[in-house]
């Protein structure tokens, strides 16, 4: 006998841009990123586009490693890029001058 499990979420519970299934190296470098952070700020990466989220890791990993980035400025980094990153929901790469004027406007 074979029994099957099916979930169904709806849209309004799962937004289709956040990363659902990550992979285990970007999941990795969330730790990383907010080591020492409380929950929420991963969750507020998790909650992204993958290919954003990607980017803000890479981007927090590599001000660690020029400056020594103070945790608050960590946590700002966090949230303002994951604002930007909401507030356009596209990717970073195809934004353009007037993403971010109407970002800071």
């Amino acid at each position: 006998m074979i029994i099957s499990h099916t979930t169904v979420v709806s849209s309004s519970q799962a937004p289709t841009t956040a990363i659902r299934n990550g992979s285990p190296l970007l999941e990795r470098r969330i730790d990383e990123a907010t080591a020492g952070l409380a929950a929420s700020f991963a969750k507020q990466l998790h909650s992204i586009r993958e290919d954003n989220a990607e980017t803000i890791v890479k981007y927090v990993a590599a001000m660690k490693s020029e400056v020594n980035l103070s945790d608050h400025y960590r946590r700002d980094l966090i949230v303002l890029l994951c604002k930007f990153s909401k507030h356009n929901n596209a990717p970073f790469k195809d934004l353009i001058r007037s993403n971010i004027l109407g970002f800071l406007g």
